[in-house]
């Protein structure tokens, strides 16, 4: 079965960019951690796009961990 397309808006990865940035200047390894998890949870939305909860109108929610 095909994977559906996850799209990331410039926004989010703008914002994604910035909270990395933070967590680089507060621990090194920290933005690699961030963004290893971020990753994850990018790819369990497209493994189940359906498992999160519904939040304004169609979209879901992921908590990141």
């Amino acid at each position: 079965m095909k994977r559906p397309r996850l799209i990331v808006r410039s926004r989010a990865e703008r914002d994604l960019a910035a909270v990395i940035a933070e967590y680089v200047a507060i621990a090194p390894g920290l933005g690699a951690a961030f963004l290893s998890r971020t990753d994850a949870a990018m790819a369990a939305i497209q493994r189940a796009p359906e498992a999160g909860r519904k939040s304004h109108g169609e979209y879901r929610d992921l908590v990141a961990r």
